[in-house]
């Protein structure tokens, strides 16, 4: 039979108490979360494992990006023709949620990539872009805390976070490495709604902020 808490039941802490050893760990290595590489990553994909999901590789991980809204798609298309407009066909090309191969265990899709080159010379999967742009909402600290590093990692020239929730632009440049493997990007430039930035492919064009805050 059970002691019924308080006062009835005359515990004080002085008391003595059985405390229960933790369980000594096992040689043995518990469940472990599989770890996908870019190669088995790239065959699902083509067999047709994520049909109607919107899924990316990241260091290893399918991740499930959040459902898009409006004012996500609005700000990605707003970015896509900004950039058409002074980036010319000739010689870069602005794709839109197209997956490239970042490194053997990630095949990131960023919102908005810009490339050197036509169409016909980025087809190569390999190929890295020189600004990578992320529109945030509910995935802010994921991008910052994941995606940023992973891209560091690969020298991206130049990420921009389109972040909705602060109705602001982040801007990450000069990736280096800052310990064994880690890499990072330097302080982000913060660019509000009312101010104007230009990206490192053309320096000398102003962007106003708000022609990419929906």
């Amino acid at each position: 039979m059970g002691v019924r808490a308080g006062r009835a039941s005359g515990y004080n802490r002085s008391q003595s108490m059985t405390l229960i050893n933790p369980p000594i760990p096992s040689s043995r290595p518990g469940p472990q979360p599989k770890r996908w590489s870019g190669q088995e990553y790239d065959r699902l994909v083509e067999l047709g494992a994520f049909d109607q999901q919107r899924v990316e590789l990241i260091n290893g991980e399918v991740v499930e990006m959040s459902p898009m809204g409006q004012k996500h798609g609005l700000a990605i298309l707003l970015a896509q023709y900004t950039l058409m407009r002074i980036c010319p066909a000739e010689a870069f090309t602005v794709k839109p949620q197209i997956p490239f191969k970042l490194n053997a265990k990630s095949r990131p899709e960023p919102d908005v990539a810009v490339y050197r080159g036509n169409l016909r010379q980025t087809e190569d999967f390999g190929l890295k872009p020189l600004l990578a742009i992320e529109v945030a909402d509910s995935s802010l600290e994921y991008d910052r805390e994941v995606k940023l590093p992973a891209y560091a990692s690969q020298l991206i020239p130049e990420i921009w976070i389109i972040n909705l929730i602060d109705d602001q632009i982040e801007i990450y440049r000069d990736p280096h490495a800052i310990s064994g493997d880690a890499f990072a990007y330097s302080p982000a430039i913060i660019v509000k709604r009312v101010d104007a930035l230009a990206t490192l492919i053309a320096p000398e064009t102003p962007i106003p902020a708000i022609d990419l805050l929906p």
